[in-house]
């Protein structure tokens, strides 16, 4: 979506309400959902000023395109008068909420897809006559079907289980699921996390928050310098120091990436900061901790 293009909201609005204290009215347009900064704060309890921040480091880091997910839609307010408004679709909804509101954001994705899910297969089911020829629809239906049926698979994976995956596979630009892998591994820990990944950013910090209280976070990288520093100290900033992430160098070369859980180790082919940016795979090696820690320190 071009973010300098104004577009009319001509879309459903839908209202979410999970409980008594949060009631928000929901743009669908583009067959997905989209919310303004302000919204964004009211549905994970932070201020506007926090969510501005957090998107500004989503699109300054690469990890996702503001043109793709930011778009300035005109609306009618209560009063009668059109304004023009910033609205952020899903994806950095999602991205948002799981840097500040992890919880919230799940409970968040599950509704909006299901609301996407019933409005795709109405819309397109009512309208296909008029929009496009017999043949080009079919094709789309099957396009749609697949799509749900892979964002239903990925649900019922990743939110309707709690046991951890011990191996898989994530696809090219499925970011939010690459994200929630890892998120579920390292909440499973009981007592420590330890990452050995040669190349780290903000991300990489942000998902080691994933792990539960009095869980110890220690990554191992192969440089320390002074912007991995200061990655440390803004994140510490953020979370307080009863969250502080240990950062070591490591003293041989690692070419792959290791996530230790307890005394569990998994193999990852791809950074954690880049889970999802392409495809990759992931599983458990039946090596010993102390085997990998023996090389590291």
């Amino acid at each position: 979506m071009d973010s300098n293009k104004t577009e009319s909201c001509k879309g459903e609005i839908i209202l979410y309400q999970p409980n008594e204290s949060l009631r928000l009215e929901v743009q669908i347009e583009n067959d997905t959902v989209w919310l303004t900064q302000q919204q964004m704060a009211e549905l994970f309890g932070v201020k506007q000023p926090a969510v501005s921040k957090h998107l500004n480091n989503i699109f300054k880091e690469g990890e996702l395109d503001k043109a793709s997910v930011h778009s300035i839609l005109e609306y009618t307010a209560a009063d009668g008068k059109s304004y023009k408004t910033q609205f952020y679709s899903l994806d950095a909804i999602l991205s948002v909420g799981y840097r500040v509101n992890s919880k919230n954001a799940t409970k968040f994705r599950q509704w909006a897809n299901n609301i996407l899910k019933d409005y795709l297969l109405r819309g397109y089911s009512v309208n296909r006559q008029l929009v496009e020829l017999q043949g080009y629809t079919d094709n789309r239906f099957l396009q749609i079907e697949k799509r749900l049926d892979e964002h239903q698979q990925q649900i019922d994976f990743f939110v309707r289980t709690n046991i951890p995956p011990h191996e898989g596979c994530v696809f090219e630009g499925h970011l939010l699921e690459g994200r929630e892998v890892a998120e579920m591994i390292i909440k499973s820990a009981k007592h420590e996390v330890i990452l050995i990944d040669p190349y780290i950013g903000s991300d990489t910090l942000h998902i080691l928050e994933a792990r539960q209280k009095n869980v110890s976070a220690t990554i191992y990288t192969e440089k320390v310098n002074n912007n991995i520093l200061t990655l440390q100290l803004n994140h510490e900033t953020e979370y307080g120091k009863c969250r502080r992430i240990n950062i070591f160098q490591y003293k041989t070369n690692f070419h792959d990436r290791f996530l230790i859980i307890d005394e569990t180790v998994y193999h990852f082919g791809a950074s954690i900061k880049d889970l999802g940016k392409r495809l990759f795979a992931f599983d458990v090696i039946h090596l010993s901790k102390n085997l990998i820690m023996g090389e590291v320190v």
